[in-house]
């Protein structure tokens, strides 16, 4: 009786010591899983990864973060990281087949960069991860215009931004880019380019981004709207220009500008006898400008202004020095600025061109007898035009024309 009690003894006294081992083996797994990790020390078994972040983009809303979906997660929770391994919880998502979500909290910050992280929630626990994906805020252009210039290119036009080292352009022959190509412009401050060797009679698709490198990663912001254009199998503006000239003896119907006097009269190219060709307004399509003197200064110079558009070379304006003292032509901030002077009379003529239409930014006339007197007709005295352009020698301001 005494050595089966005793047998029994023994045997409980085991099993209590089996338990206890096996309590405290638990409870330092399931201590050390989270320090172990926190630490960077070699991960248990019981890890939980966080969710793999597949994406980060900025749109106009924020920054957009997107992460691969977990078979074995029951929640997910996006956090933004502020710095000294501290985070800010954005927002817990129990729907898992939810995986993307939008930080609109950081919209208008244009120029930080922010890290972000996915945790999964399990059956199992939690993962702890700390494993963040970073990106710089960014805003997009703003695509101004996208026009044919002829010799299979077209010309694009946009806004800059300061918080950028450059734009990439995507441009493809289908609305949705695919099978399309890209260009990059590698300055903040750019805000035109020509794209090249396009096929003919085929319509393309633009858009652009602007980018900043972060160490030797490039961040983007959101793309722009698409615009489309058609490329034509048509000429070159030079060799429009060369065409148009062969026939000397043309009659142009054009904007006749003499002084104050505006009409619609005709003239013959013959009239002309010198031609150069400048890009006026930045548009990347040269325009065409005839002369019957090398300087324009002379009180009886002439000059004719046209453009290139829709394959074809349209007439601007034609202005004449109606013989008083002076007569000059200038280009200022992209604008042509024509001045008339006589014995009496002052005229000036600032004209902004916008593809084949003139805008008048500034007429003004001045008469001086016993006092002088300004009319403003359009666009007002303004401290700049006073300043640059009301004086007699408007060449010390503005850029000469000359051929």
């Amino acid at each position: 009786m005494k050595i089966i009690e005793k047998i029994i003894n023994n045997f409980i006294s085991a099993l209590l010591v089996m338990i206890i081992i096996a309590a405290f083996s638990t409870v330092g797994v399931e201590a050390g899983t989270k320090q172990q990790y926190s630490k960077g020390l070699e991960m248990s078994k019981n890890y939980i990864a966080p969710a793999r972040i597949t994406n980060l983009y900025n749109d106009a809303s924020g920054i957009r973060i997107v992460w691969k979906k977990s078979s074995a997660a029951t929640s997910y929770s996006v956090y933004r990281y502020r710095g000294n391994n501290e985070y800010v919880l954005l927002k817990d998502i129990y729907n898992t087949n939810i995986t993307s979500f939008t930080d609109e909290n950081v919209r208008d910050n244009y120029g930080s960069v922010y890290g972000y992280v996915v945790d999964i929630t399990t059956r199992n626990g939690r993962s702890d991860g700390r494993d963040n994906k970073y990106i710089r805020r960014l805003e997009k252009p703003v695509l101004y215009s996208c026009k044919s210039i002829g010799n299979r290119k077209a010309r694009l036009t946009w806004s800059k931004r300061n918080i950028a080292d450059g734009y990439q352009i995507q441009y493809s022959a289908n609305s949705d880019f695919s099978n399309g190509k890209t260009a990059s412009v590698y300055s903040n401050k750019a805000t035109g380019f020509n794209i090249s060797n396009l096929t003919p009679n085929r319509r393309y698709y633009f858009r652009i981004r602007s980018f900043k490198y972060r160490n030797s990663n490039r961040d983007y912001s959101g793309w722009t709207g698409k615009k489309s254009v058609y490329i034509s199998s048509s000429m070159s503006p030079s060799t429009a220009y060369t065409n148009y000239l062969s026939n000397r003896s043309r009659s142009v119907n054009v904007l006749h500008i003499e002084s104050s006097r505006y009409s619609n009269d005709t003239v013959r190219l013959n009239k002309f006898y010198y031609s150069k060709q400048k890009d006026i307004n930045g548009d990347g399509i040269p325009e065409l400008l005839l002369s019957n003197f090398r300087s324009v200064t002379s009180k009886i110079s002439e000059i004719m202004i046209l453009t290139y558009s829709n394959n074809k070379v349209v007439p601007l304006v034609w202005v004449t020095g109606y013989g008083g003292y002076r007569f000059g032509a200038y280009i200022y901030k992209k604008m042509l600025v024509f001045e008339d002077s006589g014995s009496k009379e002052f005229y000036r003529h600032v004209i902004k061109i916008s593809g084949t239409d003139l805008e008048f930014m500034q007429v003004m006339y001045r008469e001086w007898d016993s006092y002088m007197v300004d009319y403003v007709v359009v666009g007002g005295r303004s401290s700049e035009w006073y300043n640059a352009l009301n004086k007699y020698d408007a060449s010390r301001y503005v850029s000469k024309i000359t051929f």
